[in-house]
C-alpha cells in the first residue's frame, strides 16, 4: 500500500513537472506555485521513503539477532563512550586495541562483573566494558597556616594548617594517611571540598568532608556545609593514647562513605544530600603535627 502511494506522489510530481515546464497546463499554476508543490510532495516522498527503509533495517537487524548474528556492546570512558559491532553468532569477538582516558589506569576489558575472554565463542548479546582506575596525585600545595614539608609528608605550624590539591577531582576511590600529633587536635582527612574561590578553605564559606582524629581521641566524621560544622557519626577510638600514630583511610564510593582507623572499619555512612565539590588534603588545628605516607587512589579498597 506504502509503495503504491510512493508511486503516485511520484507521477504526479512527473506530471507537474511536465505541465509547467513543458507549458502543458498553461495558466493553471504559476511556475513558482508549481515549484512549491511539487517540492513539498518531494519531501513527502522522501520521508515516507526513509522511513519505511528505517522500518526495514530495524527488522533486519532484529532478525539478524535471533538467528545468526548477535550483538557486542563495548562501552569506554566508564560509559560515556559506546561502540556496537555486529558478530556472526558462536565466533569470538577480536579483542580491542587498548583505550586510553585521561588520568586514568586501564584494568582491562569486563563483562557481567568478570574480566572477558576474548577466545570464547559469542552466543548471545553482550556488553563489554573497559575498567579503569583513576590516578591521582598525592602532591598538595598549602592553602593555610606554614607546615613544612618533610620526607614522606608534613609537619604543621602554629595554628591552622591546610594542604589541598583543588586540580583534580576526587569523586570515588580511597585517601589514607598516617597521623602523629603530640599536641591536642583535630587532624586528618579533607575530601569533596568546593571551591569557595578562596585560597584558605578554612571555616567560612568553605563546605568539605572530614575525618579526623579529634581533640578527644575520636574518630569523627563531620561536614563543613557553606561554613556550619556539623558532625556526622563519631566514635571513641579504641584504646587511644595521645602521640601515637594512627592510620586513618577514607573510602568513598558513591555517597557511601566508610572511615577505618588502623584499617580497621569505624564509621559507614550513607549521605542524603552530598557536596559536590572535588578538592581533597589533609587539615590540623594544632602545630606539630605529623602526616606520613599520604595516598590517593582511584580503587575503593
Amino acid at each position: 500500500m506504502k509503495a503504491f502511494k510512493i508511486l503516485k506522489r511520484l507521477t504526479l510530481v512527473v506530471l507537474l513537472l511536465c505541465f509547467t515546464l513543458g507549458g502543458c497546463a498553461q495558466g493553471s499554476l504559476s511556475n513558482g506555485e508549481a515549484e512549491e508543490l511539487i517540492n513539498g510532495l518531494t519531501q513527502e516522498v522522501t520521508g515516507i521513503d526513509m522511513a519505511d527503509k528505517k522500518n526495514e533495517d530495524n527488522l533486519l537487524l532484529n532478525s539478524q539477532e535471533s538467528a545468526e548474528y548477535v550483538y557486542v556492546t563495548l562501552i569506554l570512558n566508564n560509559g560515556s563512550l559506546e561502540k556496537i559491532y555486529q558478530v556472526k553468532r558462536g565466533e569470538a569477538f577480536a579483542q580491542p586495541t587498548t583505550p586510553t582516558f585521561g588520568e586514568h589506569i586501564f584494568l582491562g576489558w569486563f563483562s557481567d562483573g568478570k574480566e572477558y575472554d576474548f577466545s570464547a565463542p559469542v552466543t548471545k548479546n553482550i556488553t563489554i566494558q573497559a575498567l579503569w582506575e583513576k590516578v591521582y596525585s598525592s602532591d598538595l600545595y598549602v592553602a593555610m597556616g606554614a607546615p613544612i614539608t618533610t620526607e614522606g609528608g608534613f609537619v604543621s605550624g602554629n595554628g591552622a594548617n591546610v594542604m589541598a590539591n583543588t586540580t583534580q577531582d576526587f569523586d570515588r576511590g580511597s585517601i589514607e594517611v598516617t597521623v602523629s600529633s603530640s599536641n591536642p587536635s583535630d587532624s586528618g582527612i579533607i575530601f569533596c571540598l568546593e571551591n569557595n574561590g578562596s585560597s584558605t578553605f578554612w571555616e567560612s564559606n568553605v563546605s568539605y568532608y572530614f575525618f579526623f582524629v579529634n581533640i578527644e581521641g575520636l574518630a569523627y566524621l563531620g561536614k563543613v556545609d557553606n561554613g556550619k560544622w556539623s558532625a556526622l557519626k563519631v566514635l571513641p577510638i579504641d584504646g587511644f593514647v595521645q602521640g601515637e600514630s594512627y592510620t586513618i583511610k577514607v573510602i568513598l564510593n558513591g555517597t557511601d562513605i566508610y572511615c577505618y582507623v588502623n584499617g580497621e572499619l569505624y564509621i559507614g555512612y550513607s549521605e542524603t544530600r552530598f557536596l559536590t565539590g572535588g578538592g581533597f588534603g589533609l587539615r590540623t588545628g594544632a602545630a606539630g603535627v605529623s602526616f606520613t605516607n599520604f595516598k590517593v587512589s582511584g580503587k575503593c579498597e
